[in-house]
């Protein structure tokens, strides 16, 4: 049988299943598993002085056998109802347990890991990506990450401005259930309220506010980059282009990237051990670039939705089939996401998501 490319994922995400498609359409067999205990639900790891070996159930293989494996956004294993009232422990220890394989994740399979899970887990740090980011001299806005009110106090002095971020978007509604409150991105100035009791409560991220004409959007698939500008037909660019992408008066155009800004990616992209991710960079009034983030298991649908010639679900694809990171296009069939949208799949899977998933955010 041919070795199939695993997702790590829930099935009905929306890139998940975008992605299955294409590769069940090009005679490529696919798994999807939100946790490794569907894959496996019997499963050990012999470690000893001369091999390690991994067996699931009665049948023994060195590795997992996949030519690649997407690391999409696993889950912490769900056991079945009946479990009670140890369900909680025991979910518990299959968590710890499906981490511990996925620490090892190279030495079970020599497959391309997209991405590798200590490099994704590492790169969900800001911090690690900002201190990533200076060690190789990338220019990115000044950042205080804090729980106290006179040093966000200070900032606000030093720069007029502020940016405060969440380390994850979140929504809720309010007592009453008749209206929806979302905390994502807003600016703080010298007017703004600093309630110090709040603030210790909830840390958060303060970058200086730049003043700027457009955002990048930079979707990085192995040895290919698409660079994509985002800018609004009249007034200045949104705070937070994600929450826009649907505004008629958003423009988005496929850019090529300054070479010294291809060579950073490159270089923070090999820094943090990733293969995919979206890097968002901001550029100013001046025309200097700025890094901002870059999403380890970010989106990047809605620019093919808006850009239908740039293709990232195809390039995806191929990097997943050809497991190698220098991939060719051809070695996938010609869809795109038009082709996607077109199918009963794509109808069956949305009704999943509106249903699911209702408070889906772009990262």
């Amino acid at each position: 049988m041919t070795q199939p490319v695993i997702f790590f994922s829930e099935k009905f995400d929306p890139h998940a299943s975008a992605l299955e498609w294409v590769l069940r359409k090009s005679d490529v067999p696919t798994i999807v598993s939100a946790d490794i205990m569907n894959i496996y639900p019997r499963l050990s790891i012999e470690v000893d002085s001369s091999h390690q070996l991994l067996r699931a159930g009665k049948k023994h293989t060195k590795e997992l056998d996949a030519r690649s494996i997407w690391f999409r956004r696993p889950q912490r294993p769900n056991l079945v109802n009946g479990y009670e009232p140890d369900r909680e422990f025991m979910e518990k220890q299959w968590s710890i347990f499906q981490k511990n394989i996925f620490d090892l994740s190279c030495k079970i399979s020599p497959a391309l890991w997209v991405n590798r899970p200590s490099s994704a887990a590492k790169a969900e740090s800001k911090l690690v990506q900002l201190h990533a980011a200076r060690e190789l001299a990338i220019p990115f806005p000044e950042t205080l990450v804090s729980n106290h009110s006179e040093d966000v106090a200070s900032m606000i002095k030093s720069y007029g401005r502020v940016v405060h971020k969440v380390f994850h978007p979140h929504t809720w509604q309010t007592k009453k259930g008749d209206k929806c409150r979302s905390a994502s991105v807003s600016i703080l100035d010298e007017h703004s309220d600093l309630p110090d009791a709040s603030i210790a409560m909830c840390p958060g991220i303060f970058q200086r506010y730049i003043v700027k004409s457009k955002d990048i959007r930079v979707t990085v698939i192995g040895k290919r980059m698409f660079a994509v500008a985002i800018s609004r037909a009249v007034g200045d660019p949104h705070v937070d282009p994600r929450e826009h992408m649907n505004d008629s008066d958003v423009i988005m155009d496929l850019i090529d990237l300054p070479l010294v800004w291809e060579n950073r990616i490159k270089c923070l992209m090999n820094r943090l051990g990733l293969i995919f991710g979206c890097v968002d960079l901001v550029v100013d009034r001046s025309g200097r670039i700025y890094f901002l983030e870059v999403n380890q298991a970010g989106q990047f649908l809605f620019i093919e939705d808006r850009l239908k010639r740039v293709p990232l679900l195809r390039s995806m694809a191929a990097l997943l089939i050809s497991g190698r990171v220098d991939y060719e296009l051809d070695v996938c069939r010609n869809l795109s996401l038009s082709d996607y949208d077109s199918s009963g799949e794509y109808q069956a899977a949305s009704n999943y998501n509106f249903s699911k998933l209702p408070n889906v955010s772009y990262e």
